[in-house]
């Protein structure tokens, strides 16, 4: 399973490859890959991403094997304009009822991991009721300052 970017990039913003265009665009593509049982990284590349990139070397690498980068933020997404390319601004809060949709029609399990059970729970139940053909697979609320690196 190959996690490295798998598209042309449209767009470098300080270093980074943006290879999404739009919303339909990163649907198709994660659509794909899921079809292929093929596994992938997206990320959504906002402005305190880009902060990051910079001061955090694990974070910067982790961008560097994702499939997939979006420009999710207004700012994000002038820059890329300004290197001649039409994106437009897909955030990750914007992907979750279409990739349900998406995954429900398909028949695809999803896995959600969120800030606390109770939210996670709430928003389970909501996405059961939109999409009554949403397989979940799980939900996981890691304790606030989890190390995501740790073993256990």
């Amino acid at each position: 399973m190959s996690l490295a970017i798998e598209a042309p990039a449209l767009a470098t913003i300080d270093g980074q490859a943006i290879n999404l265009a739009n919303q339909p665009d990163l649907i198709a593509r994660i659509r794909a890959r899921a079809m292929a049982g093929q596994g992938f990284c997206l990320f959504t590349l906002n402005l305190d991403h880009l902060v990051k990139r910079r001061a955090d070397p694990a974070f910067r690498q982790a961008y560097a094997r994702a499939s997939f980068v979006s420009a999710d933020g207004a700012p994000v997404v002038a820059l890329a304009r300004r290197q001649h390319t039409q994106l437009t601004r897909t955030t990750g809060a914007d992907l979750i009822e279409p990739l349900c949709a998406m995954a429900a029609r398909e028949g695809l399990p999803l896995y959600f991991f969120g800030s606390s059970q109770a939210l996670l729970g709430a928003a389970a139940d909501e996405l059961r009721r939109r999409f009554p053909d949403l397989v979940m697979a799980g939900c996981e609320a890691p304790p606030f300052g989890f190390d995501p690196l740790s073993p256990a």
